[in-house]
């Protein structure tokens, strides 16, 4: 059985990263339920049983035998955009290119280190919820603030 209210599925084995990611999108993106998992296999589970708005991976798991990509293979087929995100451009750019071209057109690819205004901008493309408001409302927060407090992210040790 589908669920009806909209929702994101963002999956990364670091936890530290899922907090942030969680932050950001309770505050840009009130009308989508947004579920937090740290085990690429339950999420696959979950996106098959229920669906998905939008699916926001990480390419590597260190403790899994599956990665983004064969994640992102499995969740294709439902038909919703994907977006993911590596520090490896040439291996996810070869894999998109040769071995997975089918999916080129449903997969954006994000190359890390990504802003944070970057990466609300992508996701709002591709739920095709741009709204003006709420777009400038984002950039005078994250551009004036350019400090992690004002978002209440946690700060990031150098």
């Amino acid at each position: 059985m589908k669920t009806k209210s909209k929702n994101i599925i963002f999956v990364n084995d670091n936890e530290k990263v899922t907090i942030i990611y969680k932050r950001i999108m309770r505050k840009f993106f009130h009308d989508y339920t947004f579920e937090i998992y740290t085990n690429p296999s339950e999420a696959l589970e979950r996106v098959t049983k229920n669906g998905f708005d939008l699916l926001i991976t990480d390419y590597t798991f260190k403790d899994y035998s599956i990665n983004g990509l064969d994640l992102s293979r499995m969740a294709w087929p439902l038909g919703k955009p994907i977006l993911l995100l590596s520090c490896h451009k040439w291996i996810v750019k070869f894999k998109l290119t040769f071995r997975y071209r089918d999916m080129k057109d449903r997969i954006t690819f994000l190359l890390k280190p990504i802003s944070i205004l970057t990466t609300i901008k992508k996701i709002k493309e591709l739920l095709k919820t741009k709204n003006k408001k709420d777009t400038e409302e984002m950039f005078n927060i994250i551009t004036n603030s350019m400090t992690s407090s004002k978002l209440n992210l946690p700060r990031m040790k150098k």
